[in-house]
């Protein structure tokens, strides 16, 4: 391209006397006309010869370049950009690099399993670029616990019952070059806990799987702790607690009840608990989740436990801004006194995301239905399953929901 360059002096003040003047004889108004000079050269440059020999260039250049239906492709990608390859021919080439300074997803894996990384070359020169990887671990699932509901030893008992704990998350910055291959696994969420053919003579709590491990360039990311399971009795049980799952984001703790109910009250507030499970960065701070309005001192003298561990930086993604993760919900149930009609219990929500996702809901059954208790399984990545309380019929199943996989996220920004 040829522009005629700028070549005036430009030293039009520095070249004044000091006096400019008494001394070099200058007028006011020519005085000013000089400190206006610099500008007015420029301006005229811009405007007389810089401006035409551009738009002369550009109309030189695009007449030499003719796009038309017969050598413009069809179809390309979104991010893609059309690229001349002879006089005559243009191909859809190559997705563009992201704009500088912007994080953007390149390659995510949200299903469970062992992986292969491979670092494109996304300016096509060759150039490594800086990658940022967002890690979240497998999460847990809830615990589990049944009592065959039929049969005077096996009545008077509690289960407390915790949700599984998300999985925790960890931020990497790396530099790639095209080509490099980068294993990573995505940890698997706990499978669910299941009873199956619960028997009037027993009864028994179970916790929950942890979730698995994920990992990317040998960084290892812990998962969720599955839920806590605690049972008493049989009769006379008392009442129990059960400490939460802990994980990037921790579960709530529970307990089964709150005083030995007489067996003609019965409390309808209690049988549908509906307070949502930790999410979204809930700062660390002991909850409980129980029935009715007893004071702190009196869930200590039972001792109950504060929540699970929970990171609440862990719930955002930096690179989107979203935050994610949830806990399982808890249950519990229980029978105040043998041969009483009372049987109770409660359960809780997990968090649900906007996307339509969430952490698992707990489950409890306490009718004479012949019912199966089924936990909430997660489908929000890397959160808690929910747990399952069943005090129902014999021979049936109780089974708490599993944790979500984790997920590898991975993204770039153009470098300058």
């Amino acid at each position: 391209m040829d522009i005629q360059r700028l070549n005036e002096d430009m030293n039009i003040i520095s070249v004044l006397p000091d006096e400019p003047n008494s001394v070099g004889g200058l007028s006011a108004d020519e005085l000013k006309a000089r400190f206006d000079r610099a500008g007015n050269v420029l301006k005229d440059y811009i405007n007389d010869s810089l401006v035409p020999d551009v738009e002369r260039e550009i109309v030189a250049e695009t007449g030499r370049v003719v796009v038309q239906s017969g050598n413009m492709p069809p179809g390309g990608a979104a991010g893609q950009i059309l690229r001349k390859r002879s006089d005559t021919d243009f191909d859809w080439e190559f997705t563009m690099p992201p704009r500088p300074g912007a994080w953007e997803l390149i390659q995510s894996y949200t299903t469970a399993g062992t992986y292969t990384w491979t670092a494109p070359n996304l300016h096509e020169d060759g150039r490594g670029y800086e990658i940022g990887v967002f890690i979240v671990g497998g999460g847990g699932s809830g615990a589990v616990g049944a009592v065959g509901a039929i049969g005077g030893v096996n009545e008077h008992q509690y289960l407390a019952l915790s949700g599984g704990a998300s999985g925790e998350t960890r931020v990497l910055y790396s530099t790639v070059t095209p080509g490099q291959s980068i294993p990573l696994v995505v940890g698997q969420g706990g499978a669910g806990r299941e009873i199956l053919n619960i028997v009037a003579a027993t009864g028994i709590a179970q916790d929950g799987n942890n979730g698995g491990a994920s990992a990317f360039m040998g960084i290892t990311i812990d998962s969720g702790q599955g839920g806590i399971g605690r049972r008493s009795g049989p009769g006379p049980g008392v009442n129990i607690a059960a400490p939460g799952a802990s994980g990037g984001q921790g579960s709530d703790a529970v307990s089964a009840a709150v005083v030995e109910f007489p067996n003609t009250q019965v409390l309808e507030n209690v049988r549908n608990i509906r307070q949502v499970a930790p999410a979204r960065g809930v700062s660390t701070v002991p909850r409980y989740i129980h029935a009715g309005g007893t004071t702190v001192a009196q869930l200590a003298a039972i001792g109950l436990l504060p929540g699970g561990d929970t990171i609440p930086a862990m719930a955002l993604n930096p690179f989107t801004g979203e935050y994610l993760l949830g806990a399982g919900g808890g249950a519990g149930t229980w029978q105040p006194v043998i041969g009483a009609t009372g049987r109770s219990g409660w359960m809780q929500e997990g968090f649900a995301f906007g996307d339509g996702k969430r952490a698992g809901n707990g489950a409890a059954q306490w009718s004479a239905a012949v019912q199966d208790t089924i936990g909430g399984t997660a489908t929000a990545v890397g959160s808690g399953g929910g747990s399952a309380a069943s005090y129902a019929q014999v021979g049936r199943l109780a089974r708490s929901g599993a944790g979500a996989d984790g997920a590898v996220y991975i993204y770039v920004r153009q470098r300058i």
